[in-house]
């Protein structure tokens, strides 16, 4: 199965969800930008990607996935199992 980025950022906007945070990683309100803490995000260098997570308003992230940026189908699958560990977790 080939992953596409659409793929890759349906499930970073389901993550957000799931978790109630925002969809967007920057806050344009009152002529300020800030960064939108808690929304979970896609970070892409050297041709790999990874999930970060928005910790401050000044941007600033920590990373959630392991390993560096990895394959788009790397990512991929850790995304969907970090989704179905959040639909596990709010059943109980």
């Amino acid at each position: 199965m080939q992953i596409t980025k659409k793929d890759l950022y349906s499930a970073v906007d389901e993550i957000n969800t799931l978790t109630g945070n925002p969809i967007h990683e920057w806050d344009k309100t009152n002529g300020t930008i800030k960064g939108a803490i808690g929304n979970y995000h896609l970070y892409g260098a050297y041709g790999g990607w990874r999930l970060d997570q928005i910790t401050n308003e000044g941007g600033g992230t920590r990373t959630i996935s392991t390993g560096g940026c990895e394959s788009k189908k790397s990512i991929y699958k850790f995304m969907v199992a970090f989704i179905a560990g959040l639909k596990i977790g709010a059943k109980s």
